[in-house]
């Protein structure tokens, strides 16, 4: 063939065919060749120039055109470039190319054969077995593959149950999922976690397009929003103060009689009256008589004690809408009479866990001597909080406690006293120093009512605490009066010559929050930022421990406890001369049990059901928290207890016992919240002035970019390291 094109070539002039490439090269100059002739067919005077020129070109045509026709066909098979030139550069190349592809054709054949038949057979899928289809093996992997089977014929059976249970999964719409695992060659044992992964975010990714205010929800939009709503929350309650206070000032105030002597003028006319003298002669009880009325008007709220009740109201005179009894455990009944009756409703309101009414004030209002050392006997006093609460139903209880900014100052009593059902806010401070119960052991000798050595520890680290943190207010509390007495005179002395813890006292004597040294018994109601706890008792000079514990064994013993160790809002020091292993609680009141067992909590620190920390309630947080750690923090999920917690707490690596931030989800903590304004300011105002740094992220907003998400998160813990 090659030989009849290169004739051609000749009879047209041109020169000798030398390769494949050149017979392409003028393939499109013959074409125009066989164009033009066609053309000339019908032209006789064309014919006839031409002369014979044109009949011997003809005659290699056929040829020619079948030759291209193959060379294109090897062209387009993609065979290497020296093979298609081995392929042309000798005619009996391509008569053994002819051979070899018959020889192909029936080997093809053989293997398409057998293919069939062990599908048929086997179910052969090569998809499977090689990672292609059966036309794209190659054939070298094939025979690897086989081989690789027939080296292991005992683990055929297993790989079956394995292609089967696939081809299950694959019908019960994993197929893409396997085909990922497949493709990339991974580990079909987190197969299970990754088909979940795919169907809990189609899921969520379903549900999101479908409600639009999730599409569209961002944390910065939502975020803006509780920013808008706590800004009107706090400017809707100082409007309503303001319109109540409109509304009180346009109440109708009585005129009385302003006319004739001082002693006929009544309700606004005498007060004022009164109110301009430098010196008035009229008793309180006499103005309240004549003018009560109009005292009201003017100032609806009155703050009394029961004693100035019965003292300044003169029965069936005045009545008030409503009597507010606070303090309740502290008033008896017959003392409380007397407000009750004056007011249309009443609300009593107390802790029945703390000071009952005591005998002692009783014994000092009559003159008595109060020896609070000693006794231990007491009668059980009922309180107008016991009464209302055994008749008036139902009761409810105040479950938040605000004032302690450490856990462990209010652990104790929460576990001890009230079954763990107080709201406790959680801590940013762990183990540091400057918050939380600790103990001070002394080798105190209790001698007289009094312990002096220990008094005098309590005196000297009240002056290192004065000149150390001048910020900080601070209260003594003694367990009696002796030793409250004791204190007081020795820590007198002590400021009078020390400059820094004068100036201390007479800074704090100017607020609310003055210093004190109390004993147990007229402490409740106090609060300071620190208190000094000195329990006196001991042994005495011959190391004999009689185990009177005064009031403490007492039927009340508990309760007085119980408020001394609730004071503090940032620290309680213990100072004791006692060791809580010495002390014998068998066939002792609760207050014993109770003394015991919360100095053997303030010196090891640890209270029943104080935690660290929880579990995760969610995956989200359990993703966060993963995040956090393989970034090198160390972070505490479900930080605090009984019912206020902290979703993630990060710790600051640069501070020890102090935590850097609260990571807060959008969990359950969050969607549990009882109203908007608990959920979305409340919370929020009461951690950060617990000394909380707040961060908060938006569950959509990790599902979409968890990336961005880390991001930023590290970014703001880098931030607040400096």
């Amino acid at each position: 063939m090659m030989n009849s094109v290169a004739d051609v070539f000749q009879r047209a002039a041109l020169k000798n065919l030398s390769g494949l490439e050149e017979l392409l090269s003028v393939a499109d100059t013959l074409r125009f060749i066989e164009k033009t002739s066609a053309i000339m067919e019908g032209n006789p005077d064309a014919l006839k120039l031409a002369g014979g020129t044109l009949e011997s070109l003809r005659e290699g045509f056929d040829s020619f055109r079948a030759t291209l026709e193959f060379a294109e066909d090897i062209f387009s098979w993609s065979f290497p470039t020296p093979l298609i030139s081995h392929f042309f550069a000798d005619p009996s190349h391509i008569a053994g190319l002819q051979s070899t592809a018959k020889e192909l054709e029936r080997a093809c054949t053989v293997v398409v054969d057998r293919q069939k038949e062990t599908d048929r057979l086997a179910q052969f899928d090569a998809l499977l077995w090689c990672g292609s289809q059966f036309e794209q093996v190659v054939l070298e992997r094939l025979e690897r593959r086989n081989q690789r089977a027939l080296d292991h014929i005992a683990a055929l059976r297993d790989y079956l149950n394995f292609l089967l249970a696939e081809a299950a999964a694959r019908d019960e719409g994993t197929g893409p999922v396997l085909s990922v695992y497949l493709n990339a060659g991974l580990d079909y044992n987190r197969l299970p976690q990754a088909v979940e992964f795919v169907f809990y975010r189609s899921a969520a990714e379903a549900i999101l397009n479908a409600d639009p205010r999730l599409r569209t929800h961002t944390g910065a939009t939502h975020e803006d929003l509780r920013k808008r709503f706590r800004e009107l929350d706090r400017e809707y309650l100082e409007l309503r103060r303001k319109e109540l206070a409109i509304k009180l000032s346009k109440r109708d105030c009585p005129p009385g009689n302003s006319c004739g002597p001082v002693a006929t003028l009544t309700e606004l006319a005498l007060i004022t009256r009164v109110a301009g003298q430098t010196r008035p002669r009229i008793s309180v009880r006499d103005l309240v008589r004549r003018a009560g009325n109009a005292m009201q008007a003017l100032k609806p709220c009155w703050m009394m004690s029961p004693m100035s009740v019965a003292q300044y109201l003169e029965p069936g005179k005045l009545t008030f809408d409503l009597v507010i009894m606070d303090e309740a455990s502290q008033i008896r009944p017959e003392e409380a009479l007397g407000g009750i009756a004056r007011g249309q409703k009443a609300v009593i309101v107390g802790d029945q866990m703390q000071l009952p009414p005591t005998p002692f004030f009783q014994r000092l209002s009559t003159g008595g001597a109060a020896d609070d050392d000693e006794s231990e006997e007491e009668t059980r006093q009922e309180s107008v909080l016991e009464a209302a609460a055994g008749r008036f139903h139902p009761c409810r209880r105040l479950k938040w406690h605000y004032r302690s900014e450490h856990g462990s100052l209010i652990s104790y009593s929460n576990s001890e006293f009230y079954d763990n059902q107080l709201t406790i806010f959680p801590s940013p401070y762990d183990g540091h120093p400057e918050f939380g119960v600790s103990l001070v052991q002394t080798k105190g000798i209790y001698d007289g009512g009094m312990n002096q050595i220990e008094g005098t520890a309590v005196v000297k680290a009240a002056i290192e605490f004065m000149n150390q943190c001048p910020d900080r207010s601070l209260g003594i509390v003694a367990i009696n009066s002796k030793q409250a007495e004791f204190i007081r005179e020795e820590l007198d002395r002590e400021v009078a010559v020390d400059a820094d813890a004068a100036a201390f006292v007479q800074r704090w004597d100017q607020t609310l929050e003055a210093l004190f040294v109390k004993n147990l018994e007229n402490v409740q109601g106090d609060e300071r930022d620190v208190i000094f706890i000195s329990t006196v008792y001991g042994k005495d000079r011959n190391g004999n421990f009689y185990q009177r514990f005064g009031p403490i064994n007492g039927i009340y013993g508990h309760r007085r406890l119980n408020v001394l160790f609730t004071r503090a809002k940032k620290r309680v020091t213990v100072f004791t001369s006692m060791v809580p292993e010495e002390i014998h609680e068998e066939g002792k009141h609760w207050g014993v049990k109770v003394l015991k067992g919360y100095l053997q909590f303030a010196r090891e620190g640890i209270a029943p059901t104080t935690a660290a920390g929880g579990e995760c309630e969610s995956e989200f947080e359990r993703w966060v928290l993963d995040v956090l750690r393989v970034h090198g923090y160390e972070a505490v999920p479900q930080l605090g207890v009984c019912g206020y917690r902290i979703d993630i707490a990060v710790r600051d690596p640069d501070r020890p016992g102090v935590f850097l931030c609260g990571v807060e989800c959008d969990g359950a903590t969050y969607h549990s919240a009882r109203c908007v304004r608990e959920r979305d300011r409340l919370r929020q105002e009461i951690l950060e002035r617990h000394g909380w740094n707040l961060y908060r992220i938006w569950s959509t907003d990790w599902f979409r970019n968890p990336r961005l998400q880390t991001r930023q998160l590290l970014d703001y813990l880098q931030r607040s390291r400096h």
